[in-house]
């Protein structure tokens, strides 16, 4: 789960239409 909170973090920047194609690949991850 932390992994997934880092990344999200990472990608804070990011406008949204480009964080949801990360968020939905973040979600499939173990």
């Amino acid at each position: 789960m932390k992994a997934r909170v880092d990344a999200l973090l990472a990608l804070g920047d990011a406008p949204v239409e480009d964080m949801m194609p990360a968020i939905r690949a973040i979600g499939e991850l173990p």
